[in-house]
């Protein structure tokens, strides 16, 4: 995947860009408090919590009066770096800070009811949403609201899981069928680039012309998207009863929403195709002239333009909490939930490696190469999990299948120290 700043850039060169957002009815209004759960690769500035666009659209001139290709338009780009290859199956770990632990409050009677009707009229994005990175003037990416993941969680908590675990299913869900919206607005971007013209403007255009006014095809496989990240392998995910809690969700949702319940694993790719000929249907309904229709012919491999295997790389994307919660549950403080992406530099204490020593060398060997793998993104086979025993704001992860590292992480300063090293039953995990 591609550094999303130069992609800008690039569409803003074809005038592919809006600088006012025309999905005002599903795109939110940021009234209150905003929490920043990662910071995406290939992101120039650190992100703002005050929901303005940090990027600048830089004029982008090819000389050659258009784009030719894919490569020809990231053959001058200095320092993009494609770590598609490097995702394995992993998802965002979200923790919460100490005092929040299993003391996340739940809606009134009112507040979800509201929601649950929401849902019947917008679907999954009643819970959050996902703001196009074609629009300047306003922070792109998921939105995921306060209320929606309580709405959520509540549900979660019925299966008998406490309220973390339930609270982390929520958010898995939610940020699941936003993404595919990512991915959708990436592929267009793609096509965009290639063909030289825009593709997202008159697709927009098209479907608010509409009742629905939204792209029912797309919601479905949204949710399809969802329902599949739902069976992840990761232990605190890997819940009893889900598959059915989420099927009796989205039975309740609108056209289209619903529809992902007729979506199983031999139809799926031919799913995504019917997508992308849609998207291109509605460009085109749209005013996208698309002189070089004939590559998006029946035979063009949409499935593989979405990229969502194993999953879509959700470490471009800018993904926020919404605290649209007001009086019933009130303001969300700074780093009361945090997604760890990757962990980059750690910083290794006197203790941990006085510990380090006393170790084989192939353990050590294996302590190195475990750092450079969670400098890429922290994956399931990691394990990496909270360490209450170890206190506060300490985690564990495996180095090997009989060795564990403490790892402890200073909120203030947003940093990581090793603390800790040894065998299983050493460390405290039996």
């Amino acid at each position: 995947m591609r550094n999303i700043n130069h992609i800008r850039q690039s569409l803003n060169g074809i005038d592919a860009l809006v600088d006012v957002d025309p999905i005002k009815k599903r795109s939110g209004n940021e009234d209150g408090v905003i929490v920043r759960t990662n910071n995406p690769i290939g992101a120039d500035e650190p992100f703002n919590d005050n929901i303005r666009d940090i990027y600048t659209d830089k004029d982008y001139n090819p000389q050659d009066g258009g784009f030719k290709s894919y490569d020809d338009v990231y053959d001058d780009i200095d320092g993009e770096n494609d770590h598609s290859e490097e995702l394995d199956d992993f998802d965002p770990l979200i923790e919460h800070g100490a005092e929040a632990d299993d003391k996340l409050p739940l809606l009134g009677y009112d507040e979800d009811e509201e929601i649950r009707q929401n849902i019947e009229e917008n679907g999954t994005d009643a819970l959050g949403y996902y703001r196009s990175f074609h629009i300047t003037g306003k922070q792109w990416g998921v939105f995921i609201t306060a209320k929606g993941l309580f709405h959520m969680a509540k549900h979660f908590a019925s299966l008998g899981l406490s309220n973390e675990i339930a609270f982390k299913n929520a958010f898995q869900l939610i940020l699941s069928h936003e993404l595919f919206h990512f991915s959708v607005d990436y592929a267009l971007s793609q096509l965009e680039i290639i063909l030289g013209e825009p593709l997202w403007i008159p697709k927009t255009k098209s479907e608010l012309s509409k009742n629905p006014d939204y792209l029912t095809t797309e919601e479905k496989m949204a949710n399809a998207y969802m329902q599949c990240r739902a069976r992840t392998g990761r232990p605190d995910l890997d819940i009893k009863g889900k598959a059915k809690l989420l099927k009796e969700f989205i039975k309740s949702q609108p056209a289209g929403y619903r529809d992902s319940l007729n979506v199983n694993r031999s139809n799926f790719n031919e799913n995504l195709s019917r997508l992308g000929r849609d998207l291109i249907s509605e460009a085109i309904n749209g005013g996208a002239s698309l002189r070089s229709y004939g590559i998006l012919s029946r035979s063009f491999e949409w499935p593989a333009m979405f990229q969502y295997r194993p999953q879509v790389d959700w470490r471009y994307c800018p993904i926020f909490i919404l605290d649209d919660s007001h009086k019933s549950i009130g303001k969300l403080p700074d780093d009361h939930v945090q997604a760890f992406a990757a962990i980059d530099t750690i910083r290794e204490t006197s203790k941990f490696l006085k510990m380090l020593t006393k170790l084989p060398y192939i353990i050590q060997a294996k302590w190195v190469k475990t750092k450079s793998s969670l400098n890429i993104g922290i994956r399931t086979g990691h394990d990496f999990k909270k360490w209450p025993k170890g206190g506060t704001d300490v985690f564990s992860i495996r180095v090997d299948a009989a060795v564990r590292v403490h790892l402890w992480y200073d909120r203030a300063n947003k940093g990581w120290s090793a603390i800790e090293i040894g065998k299983h039953k050493e460390m405290g995990h039996g």
